[in-house]
Order: C-alpha cells, then structure tokens, then sequence
C-alpha cells in the first residue's frame, strides 16, 4: 500500500513537470516553404521525420509550415534515387523545386 501511494505521488510530480508539445513549438517563429516535387507522391522527410507526400506541401495546397532555421529534406520515391536537401528556412516563403533522377536498372 505504501509502494502505491508514492508511486501515485511521484506520477503527480512528474505529469506537473510536464510541458505541452505544442507549446514548445508553438512559441517559435515559422516560415512557409512549397514544394514542387516530381514525382508528386514522393515522400517527405523534414529533419529526419516523414510528414507526407510531396504534392500536400506544393503552393496549390498551402505549403508546409516550419521553425525559421536550417532544416533538412529528404524525398524517396520507388524507382528513384532519393534525394536530400539542405534548406534554411526564412521568413518570406520559399519554393524548392527537386527533380528526383530515376534509379539506373542493373
């Protein structure tokens, strides 16, 4: 009984320690980048973490919001060669255009 009644105490302690995910990045400056991709269902990586297909963040479809700053983009395509791009993102919109080469056939 006494185990339960600190495990519950230290379980209080630490959930008001927490902070919100949204709030650590909500309180940073962002920038919209768009993306003109080819093939349009290539996927999208911002910084190592996949957030969707190529044609979700074309200006047509508003773009992709990120944290001002340097970034990292990968985009993977079956039947291409994935391609990485370093971009620092600023406060006016940026359009990346990326043309992903087919994978040569042994």
């Amino acid at each position: 009984m006494r185990g339960l009644l600190c495990a519950v105490v230290i379980s209080l302690l630490l959930a008001s320690c927490a902070v919100p995910l949204a709030r650590i990045s909500g309180d940073r400056p962002t920038a919209k980048i768009y993306l003109a991709v080819e093939p349009a269902n290539a996927r999208v990586f911002l910084d190592g973490i996949y957030v969707g297909h190529a044609s979700s963040f074309s200006e047509a479809a508003g773009g992709m919001k990120v944290v001002l700053g340097y970034h990292v983009l990968r985009f993977e395509a079956d039947a291409y060669i994935t391609e990485t791009v370093e971009i620092v993102a600023g406060e006016a919109p940026s359009p990346i255009k990326v043309q992903l080469l087919d994978r040569p056939r042994p």
